[in-house]
């Protein structure tokens, strides 16, 4: 065949049409913008020097094939070209496009031994062709000017290279337009290409095999770099976040997205940042630090679920929307946060630290059930709890638990109809429900239910009228003084007194307070049966206004020790900071309050 060859020429210098028949077109020199239609019949190659760039203009069109020679020089592509035949790239890049044009390939079969690369800017181009070979498969060139291009794989595909999202989209609505054998599909290019990957499962649910791995690198949610269209698809491969763009994002915008295969790094600083609008995400193989440690954000109004035993050792944040914890994490020892109006939930067990600020929410199960933590809980919002005729949430504290200042919500699924509910178990407790909502009629809340370190829901909370009874001052009230002694029987029902006779006196069992340096320590019993009505410590420099004694408020420290004094009445000790005094004084006193 014959030989036409540029070398050395100027943007543009041909403009002819030119015929290529069983022939071939060689560029070497610099690089060339060929203006001319071109049209191939039988073989037409184009060899183009190695680090040259041959770019035709108008579209190449005829019965033949097209093929790029075995040079590692890039042939673009940048006409609406319609010739029949087979493209093959033997060596080097094939460029479809620019970011400023919308070029096509050809209508036949591609054979990809080198790399084909995908760089129009709009939204709309469907690849058919069926790609084979070795080779690789790139959508888009540059950064940034491609953000929004989408390109769609249908073809029946065996190239066995890796695919790569520089800028833009790629969506896929099976697995086989990725091609056969080991790969990864790289989305690194964050910072400025925003590269993403969207599963369609319109057709046909998607599972993307565990020989398919993926390296991730690609901050933006609403253009994550794998995105969940439709469909409940599944990603079995490992998931790498790497450098490029800073962590990496994986949303759902409908359907179910499951996540099998890991998700780790391979460098500092990243988190698994997962959120969407729609649908909802699991991720039920491991996260893990990989190389670096691995932190995780829950963003989004979708909820995600964790299934997996997670081992990753950086913080979680749950700022918006609701995570499900339903595997074991122990392994993972991060602090866990929870921002205003979020979730953190499930029937799992989280390893580390969970600190859910005032507005967020702690709901233990998914329907009914039991959400374990290896460390310390304070819950500054609502903790939100399900019981129905025979169970009901809990949360199992591993070390102490803060409630000061938090919310009982209490939603019953059925009637209740067991004596008591535990929705908490704890090491040490700290403060207790500021309100409490939806309790069922007859029941109250106890704060050491059995003197087993456990908040419940127990029926039949007029402990103190049986009191009263027993004591033979049935009626009498909790703000009479039955026995003349100057103590109110509400709170001898606190303190375990003796309230039956005028000769009877508990003033030996009243509290005590001492003061050093830092505190006035105030110190009572407590028993059992008045545990169910919360007796608190008020402190103030008037006597008037008092203001109640909570734990982790104002500096104030409150320790309860069970069984203390004797079987059935514990010790609180109250530790109130002496800068809180007005003019040097500072007042202490305990209450109960009783219907």
């Amino acid at each position: 065949g014959a030989l036409l060859q540029f070398e050395n020429n100027t943007v543009g210098s041909c403009s002819k049409p030119i015929t290529l028949d069983n022939s071939s077109l060689r560029l070497q020199g610099s690089n060339y913008f060929l203006d001319s239609e071109v049209t191939v019949t039988g073989t037409a190659t184009f060899d183009v020097e190695n680090a040259r760039t041959l770019t035709l203009t108008n579209p190449v069109t005829g019965t033949g094939d097209l093929v790029k020679s075995v040079n590692t020089g890039v042939l673009t592509l940048t006409g609406a070209n319609t010739y029949d035949g087979t493209t093959t790239i033997n060596a080097g890049t094939l460029v479809i496009g620019s970011q400023g044009s919308f070029g096509t390939l050809g209508d036949g079969a591609v054979v990809d031994n080198g790399n084909l690369t995908i760089n129009r800017p709009d939204t709309a181009y469907v690849v058919s062709n069926d790609i084979s070979g070795t080779g690789t498969v790139t959508i888009g060139q540059g950064t940034g000017a491609a953000i929004d291009s989408l390109v769609t794989l249908t073809g029946n595909n065996t190239f066995t290279g890796d695919v790569t999202v520089n800028s833009g989209g790629l969506k896929i609505f099976n697995a086989s337009v990725l091609g056969t054998g080991t790969k990864n599909v790289n989305l690194t290019n964050g910072t400025n290409g925003r590269p993403q990957l969207y599963l369609d499962g319109t057709g046909g649910d998607i599972t993307l095999p565990n020989n398919i791995g993926f390296r991730t690198s690609s901050t933006n949610t609403l253009q994550p770099a794998i995105g969940n269209l439709a469909g409940n698809n599944i990603v079995e491969g490992n998931i790498v976040m790497t450098t490029g763009g800073g962590s990496s994002a994986i949303s759902t915008f409908g359907g179910t997205l499951d996540i099998k295969g890991g998700i780790s790094a391979d460098t500092s600083n990243r988190r698994a940042i997962l959120g969407g609008t729609g649908g909802a995400g699991t991720v039920s193989g491991v996260i893990s630090n990989g190389t670096n440690p691995v932190g995780v954000d829950k963003v989004g109004t979708v909820t995600w679920t964790f299934t997996g035993s997670n081992s990753y050792t950086g913080t979680t944040a749950v700022t918006e929307g609701t995570l499900l914890i339903n595997g074991n994490q122990s392994s993972a020892g991060g602090t866990v946060t929870v921002s205003s109006g979020a979730t953190l939930g499930g029937t799992g067990t989280i390893g580390g630290t969970v600190d859910a600020i005032a507005g967020s929410t702690i709901a233990p199960g998914a329907s009914i059930g039991t959400l374990a933590t290896v460390g310390p809980v304070t819950i500054a919002g609502t903790f939100a709890v399900e019981l129905d005729g025979i169970s009901s949430d809990r949360l199992s504290a591993g070390g102490s638990l803060a409630l000061t200042g938090s919310t009982l919500q209490v939603t019953a699924l059925g009637a209740p109809g067991q004596p008591a509910y535990v929705i908490a178990s704890y090491g040490l407790l700290t403060g207790t429900f500021g309100t409490i909502t939806g309790l069922p009629s007859g029941y109250t809340v106890n704060y050491n239910y059995n003197n087993l370190n456990q908040i419940a829901i127990v029926q039949g909370s007029d402990a103190y009228g049986p009191w009263e009874t027993t004591n033979g001052i049935a009626g009498a009230g909790s703000s009479a003084d039955s026995d003349g002694d100057g103590i109110p029987n509400g709170i001898e029902f606190v303190i375990g007194g003796d309230p039956s006779g005028p000769d009877s006196d508990s003033n030996s069992l009243l509290p005590t307070a001492t003061l050093d340096d830092q505190y006035v320590t105030f110190v009572f019993r407590r028993t059992d049966d008045s545990a169910a009505y919360n007796p608190f410590a008020e402190y103030g420099s008037v006597l008037a206004g008092w203001t109640k004694a909570e734990g982790g408020v104002n500096g104030v420290i409150i320790a309860e020790d069970n069984n203390f004094f004797e079987a059935g009445v514990d010790r609180v000790r109250v530790q109130i900071p002496r800068s809180l005094a007005v003019g040097s004084k500072l007042f202490t006193r305990l209450r109960i309050d009783i219907p």
